[in-house]
């Protein structure tokens, strides 16, 4: 998988994952990865119910903003202007460490 240069940095393609570890209380967490390593953690406890559909959410980043620049190019493309244009385009700026 190749790097993709954004902004001042690049981020690792997708697909991402998710995999949790559950050794009891002071040791659970999930691990959101690609390539075989761990890229961040989320920590999980009883009063943090939506752990994991936010790290469900991260580690579907990548794929996200592949579609959403994909779509955005094919109108562009084709000369179709959208209303969600202005939405999408502030999204991926934000993304890549642009201002919206």
């Amino acid at each position: 998988m190749a790097r993709e240069r954004l902004g001042n940095g690049s981020y690792t393609p997708g697909p991402w994952t998710v995999d949790g570890v559950d050794n009891g209380p002071g040791e659970r967490h999930l691990h959101i990865g690609a390539e075989g390593r761990i890229l961040s953690l989320a920590s999980m406890n009883p009063t943090h119910i939506d752990t994991r559909a936010n790290a469900a959410l991260i580690a579907a980043a990548p794929d996200l903003y592949e579609a959403l620049k994909a779509a955005v190019a094919h109108y562009e493309a084709i000369g179709i202007t959208q209303p969600w244009f202005p939405q999408a385009r502030a999204a991926l700026a934000s993304a890549t460490g642009g201002t919206k």
